[in-house]
């Protein structure tokens, strides 16, 4: 998930480490995160290319799975309610479309998968309105959640979900040395997050969970490291894209509405304090898999990424894709 030089892009692409968990973090338990999905790579079947586990997601919908636009090309299945994607628990589930934000890669790092069947597991209410406007403050605590590396390199993996604390320390990313887009910052489209954990390689388009009095909504998609971090690749902060800036585009991809946080002082929102019982269910009004809007392309072609994030990987088409891919890039932007 982070802009990173040449050379971490070829050692990234062609380690051998297994794919994927959160810098400074802990393990998750069982049932804690169950709408945070590992994202697969590669054919199912194993029988021309063994499947990976390269970036992290956040069900959001029945059918609707919310991860980084520079994990997508190539996605072919999504794990939630799993803790171990080695263990075969939880629910596996193909991968019909992948759409990705128009320009993402100066804009919006976000990529929607539609799922070819629903999901039993609740989705992730989305920070919205009242959320946001009384807990989406500098100050604010969250966890960051993934199956990312976790050592400060990045180079070290396993197959478990971990988690960890953060706070929210530019609310807006209006700080424009971190490496904040300043396309987006009118719209609040991002923020940036610090603390005691940090995301990692591997951790790219998974959840970023604010802490309310009523529980914990989806408020970030980690997207990067910060442009004026030193040393390390991993640990000093994370900009991560804001999902409620994207609500429209969600909702008209996916032809229903998603469930929004319930703004009074009486009625519960349904998001509990891990969200592993009750986030509020999402009433899909429709059993079909979304709306073509025309941007299906994964924004591979004639377009610099603006990012890697993935984790290392076993796929040897990825890691050609991914060298090609930031080649273009990484003179413009590269952590230092």
């Amino acid at each position: 998930m982070f802009f990173i030089s040449l050379s971490a892009i070829l050692m990234t692409a062609f380690a051998d480490a297994p794919a994927p968990p959160v810098v400074g973090g802990q393990l998750a338990v069982e049932g804690s995160w169950p709408d945070a999905a590992s994202i697969y790579f590669g054919n199912l079947a194993g029988d021309w290319q063994e499947p990976s586990v390269n970036c992290t997601g956040t069900l959001i919908g029945p059918n609707a799975v919310l991860t980084a636009a520079h994990c997508a090309g190539g996605i072919t299945a999504v794990r939630v309610g799993a803790v171990d994607f080695s263990s075969g628990g939880g629910e596996l589930i193909s991968v019909q479309e992948e759409l990705v934000y128009p320009k993402w890669f100066k804009t919006y790092d976000v990529a929607l998968l539609i799922l070819e069947s629903e999901s039993s597991i609740t989705p992730r209410v989305i920070a919205q309105d009242c959320i946001v406007d009384e807990s989406l403050v500098d100050g604010a605590k969250t966890v960051v959640a993934g199956w990312g590396a976790n050592d400060p390199l990045g180079n070290r993996y396993d197959s478990l979900l971990r988690e960890g604390s953060m706070d929210i320390i530019d609310h807006d990313c209006s700080e424009t040395e971190r490496g904040c887009m300043v396309e987006v910052q009118a719209e609040q489209g991002e923020l940036a997050a610090a603390g005691e954990a940090d995301a990692c390689f591997g951790d790219s388009g998974g959840p970023l969970y604010l802490e309310t009095p009523t529980g914990y909504y989806l408020t970030g998609v980690t997207s990067r490291g910060f442009d004026n971090s030193h040393g390390t690749p991993c640990g000093t902060g994370t900009i991560f894209i804001r999902p409620d800036a994207l609500i429209g585009w969600i909702e008209g991809n996916l032809g229903y509405a998603l469930e929004r946080p319930v703004c009074d002082d009486t009625t519960d929102t349904g998001a509990t304090d891990t969200g592993s019982e009750e986030t509020g269910v999402v009433d899909t009004g429709s059993t079909g898999t979304g709306l073509d809007t025309g941007e299906t392309d994964t924004g591979s072609v004639d377009e610099e990424p603006g990012g890697c994030g993935c984790s290392v990987s076993s796929r040897a088409n990825s890691s050609w894709s991914l060298v090609l891919a930031m080649l273009g890039f990484v003179g413009l932007r590269r952590r230092r």
